[in-house]
């Protein structure tokens, strides 16, 4: 995701656009656990010399995100 991120953005909000559309389309990990089922969220910094963004994704995108 960051890649993509990376690659298709030249500013930290577009680059934020990027990353939530990604995780609206295609979610965040599936199961991780190995003895039960354990799921993950993850954080971003994206900052440019313009501006920075903190990304805080929870469950499944389109219940909570933070940015």
């Amino acid at each position: 995701m960051l890649r993509l991120a990376l690659e298709r953005a030249d500013t930290a909000r577009k680059a934020l656009d990027v990353i939530v559309e990604l995780l609206a389309s295609y979610g965040q990990s599936g199961n991780c656990g190995f003895l039960q089922k354990t799921f993950y969220q993850n954080s971003f910094i994206i900052a440019d010399p313009a501006g920075a963004w903190v990304l805080e994704t929870s469950a499944r995108i389109g219940r909570r995100t933070g940015a």
